[in-house]
Order: C-alpha cells, then sequence, then structure tokens
C-alpha cells in the first residue's frame, strides 16, 4: 500500500502544522538479548507477503511491527520496557489480561491483550500491543512524553510469544507501515529508520520541534452548558472551537476530543478560545523553554444552552476478518457519543454508505430500554454474510439520525474472503475485536519469531538422534 497524497496532506495538515516523527518504542538493555524485528507490516493484498523493502519479513495480513525480546525466557527475567515513541496523551490503557499465550487466539483487550494507545498532537495515535499483566504504568488522559515508560513486553491477546506490536494510525483509524521503501510509502515515520531488519534510532524528535527557547502550551476545549449527570457539568469536549495566543498564534480543537497543542515563546501569555455559540474565555499561562504547560477551557453558551449537535467518535475498530466462503461475518465498533445529543431506541441506525453490502441491513444503534448520553459508550455490532468467492473487500457504514444526516467518523470493515486451499493453519488467523475490555479490533494475529539456532531446532536434532540410538540398539 503506497500511501496516497490523501494520506499525507492528512497528516501534515494538524493543529501544530508538524508531523511527528518515532523513535524506537523500547529500551534497549545494558546486557543481554537485544530486541529485534520478527515482522513487518504485510503490504500486499491476497496471497503472498511483502514489506516496506519489497522482502518477506512480514506475514498475511500484518498490521503493525512486531519486536522480539528473545522468548519467555527473557520475560521471566524482566522484560524489556515498552516507551512512548512520540509525546501525547494515552487514551486507551488496558491491564488485567493474560500475558503467556502461546496459542495466538487469546481473547482479551480486543486481540492486543493488555496495551496503549497514544494520541499524538499532529493527529495520529500509536498502539503498543501484547504488553505484561501488571506492567501498564499510565492511565487515561495522562500526558506523556517521548521515551516515557509504558508498560513491559509481553504475549497477551492474540500472540504466541513474548513481543511488542507497535502500529501508527491516523485520526480516522486508518493504520499505516511507520517504514518508507521502495514497495511501501514515500515518507518515514522514524526520526532514524535504520537498515533493512535493523531497529530505528532511540532518539526522540517530534518531525520539526519548537526551537530550545519555545514551549508548548495544550489542553482542550470544555462545553460548560452539558451535563451528563447531578452536578456533573463541563465532562463534555467541544470540537471545531479556535484557541488563539496574544502574538496571533492560532490553532482548532482537534475534532473527536477537543485537544488542542501551541508552541509558544517562553514567557507570559493570555491564550483566548472562541467559537460560534459561545462566549469567549480567556486565561494567563506561563510558558518555559522545551515544557509543556496545560490550559485546558471550559466554554459557556451564548443563550445558557448551546444547539443540539450529532457526532461520535470510534474508539474500537476491527481492521481485518478473514473468513471462508459464505461464512457469516460480524464486526464490532465502540463508539462514543461525543455530541450533545442523547441516543435513544429508534432514533439512531447504522446505515450504509458504500463497498460491499453483502445483505446486510441497516442496524439498530441503540437496545430498547437504553439511552446513550454524551460522553457515553456503545457497541455497534454488524451481520453480514461473505460471498461463495474469494475476494477482499471494503464496507463503509455511517452512523445517522432517523430522517436526518450521516454523522461522525465513516465506519470501514475490511474483510477478505480465503479459499480453502490458501488457508495456513500455521498462521492463527486474525479475529475480530473483543468486547469493551480491548479497542483493537483484533488487528494482529501476531507471532514471534524463534531466531535461527533457537530451540525449536535444538529439539528437532535430539529427536532424529533418538531414532537413530533406538534403531541401533535393535
Amino acid at each position: 500500500m503506497i500511501r496516497s497524497a490523501t494520506l499525507l496532506a492528512t497528516l501534515l495538515a494538524t493543529s501544530t502544522g508538524w508531523a511527528q516523527e518515532y523513535r524506537f518504542p523500547s529500551e534497549l538493555p545494558a546486557s543481554g538479548t537485544v530486541q529485534y524485528i520478527t515482522a513487518h507490516r504485510d503490504l500486499k493484498d491476497g496471497a503472498g507477503v511483502e514489506d516496506y523493502a519489497c522482502g518477506t519479513n512480514a506475514y498475511n495480513g500484518h498490521r503493525g511491527t512486531d519486536i522480539g525480546i528473545g522468548g519467555f525466557a527473557v520475560m521471566d527475567a524482566g522484560s524489556r520496557w515498552v516507551v512512548a515513541a512520540a509525546e501525547g496523551e494515552v487514551t486507551t490503557a488496558v491491564d488485567g489480561c493474560f500475558d503467556r499465550c502461546t496459542s495466538g487466539q487469546c481473547e482479551c483487550g480486543g486481540g492486543f491483550g493488555n496495551y496503549v494507545k497514544i494520541t499524538h498532537p499532529d493527529g495520529k495515535s500509536t498502539y503498543y500491543g501484547h504488553l505484561m499483566r501488571g506492567s501498564v504504568r499510565v492511565t487515561t488522559g495522562e500526558p506523556v512524553t517521548c521515551g516515557q515508560r509504558l508498560g513491559k513486553v509481553g504475549s497477551s491477546g492474540h500472540s504466541t510469544g513474548p513481543h511488542l506490536h507497535f502500529e501508527p494510525r491516523y485520526a480516522n483509524n486508518v493504520s499505516d507501515d511507520p517504514y518508507a521503501g521502495a514497495c511501501g510509502g514515500p515518507i518515514s515515520f522514524w526520526v532514524a529508520q535504520g537498515a533493512y531488519n535493523a531497529l530505528p534510532g532511540e532518539q526522540c524528535a517530534g518531525g520539526a520541534p519548537p526551537p530550545v527557547e519555545a514551549g508548548t502550551v495544550k489542553g482542550v476545549l470544555w462545553n460548560l452548558g452539558v451535563t451528563t449527570g447531578p452536578n456533573d457539568a463541563g465532562n463534555v469536549r467541544v470540537v471545531g472551537g479556535h484557541v488563539t495566543a496574544d502574538d496571533g498564534t492560532t490553532t482548532s480543537a482537534r475534532a473527536g476530543d477537543g485537544y488542542w497543542a501551541l508552541s509558544l515563546p517562553a514567557g507570559s501569555h493570555r491564550i483566548t478560545a472562541e467559537l460560534e455559540g459561545f462566549l469567549p474565555t480567556s486565561r494567563d499561562v506561563t510558558v518555559s523553554a522545551g515544557q509543556v504547560a496545560w490550559a485546558s477551557m471550559g466554554l459557556e453558551p451564548e443563550d445558557g444552552a448551546p444547539p443540539p449537535r450529532d457526532d461520535a467518535r470510534i474508539l474500537d475498530a476491527p481492521m481485518l476478518i478473514e473468513v471462508e466462503p459464505e461464512d457469516p461475518v460480524v464486526a464490532t465498533w465502540w463508539v462514543e457519543n461525543s455530541g450533545t445529543t442523547t441516543w435513544a431506541e429508534g432514533e439512531v441506525t447504522l446505515a450504509f454508505v458504500e463497498g460491499a453490502r453483502w445483505d446486510a441491513e441497516a442496524a439498530p444503534v441503540v437496545a430498547p430500554d437504553q439511552l446513550v448520553a454524551p460522553g457515553e459508550q456503545v457497541a455497534l455490532q454488524l451481520s453480514l454474510t461473505a460471498v461463495a468467492t474469494a475476494t477482499r473487500a471494503t464496507s463503509v457504514w455511517r452512523l445517522t439520525r432517523v430522517g436526518g444526516a450521516a454523522f461522525g467518523e465513516p465506519l470501514q470493515l475490511e474483510v477478505r474472503v480465503r479459499t480453502a486451499t490458501t488457508a495456513d493453519p500455521g498462521v492463527p488467523d486474525e479475529l475480530e475485536g473483543g468486547p469493551r475490555g480491548g479497542n483493537l479490533g483484533g488487528s494482529c494475529g501476531c507471532r514471534d519469531a524463534d531466531r535461527p539456532g533457537s530451540g525449536a531446532s535444538l529439539i528437532g536434532v535430539y529427536l532424529v538422534f533418538l531414532l537413530w540410538r533406538r534403531r541401533t540398539l535393535r
């Protein structure tokens, strides 16, 4: 998959005007086994594999970069730390899943087991999957710096051995390969990509970081006119609001979560937030060189009640689902009501937009006697039936208010229909994401690769010796 100009424009047109680059997402040990790449992203559709360098260090349908640590012995001896590839905010942190999976099909955390998702100021997110149980040391909503420890490498979720699954995604939840190469995209997401199958550099950057005499101001915008419970005001985020500093630097609160960031010279500044239908509000903030200051602000509606607005943000989406011909396909998305209206039974449906429909009908969003208030989450389930021939297809759906307009992010589903002769029993199928405990939709059926000369080959030699010895003793 070559990154298109559209995706590149999406990447570069961010609230801060720059695109972040990533460091290697794990701490290298002072001694012992050094981490290594076990599998790159598979960029080839259908049968066969192809990585960014036109090589075959990938496996069919894999959507991320897998980093091995040397097996369970290394994990049991303390494992290896996983760190943030760039600064951002933790938007999901899952812990508590079984972390010694060897089947590739342990159902927890939506296939990624214990994992962390970080949303970065440039709009992209990074996912860190298969972590050790009890090792996750960050929480949802926490700001993190580049290189900050997140947890330790484990084997939770869809995994066959200890490794880290690292995966960047755009704001629309589309996954991409961080490497640039002849068979991949033209832009590398790494600060220092390094040679093929070598580890990327450990240095942090951030694309075009602010000069050392500058600092960063970050925050979110809250709607003070909406409550989600008694005495619970100001907990619904406002999107699209404009944030301006006293030197004229401006940005917009990001769609989906109201998050914004400004790079400003060190010193005192007044920050003002404005949005149509709300009263402008300001606050003073002190910016220190090379530091991050937080300045979240609440907006009061002009008339005391903001206009109703439907919106939705995808928290968990299935990526690639593989099935046999004519098999049922069940896809589940976890979606947050990020608007200002409450969804009631019969008011909102999941409606078909384009692509492969495969006899699926519009699905209700809200169960009988259920209400989904602003800020609450709901699982959306769609049932299709695969066609009788091998193919790979995309199906796109959107939330739609009955009698009204579609809203929120498009819900995209990728399905590959296999043939009986192409199935590989040695490769775990990528299963659809589990319930609310995990938000990655099963996009990884990852495998931990043994290095040449490892235990598997030694066992084979030993078995051959035993058979020979038995024959000579007869």
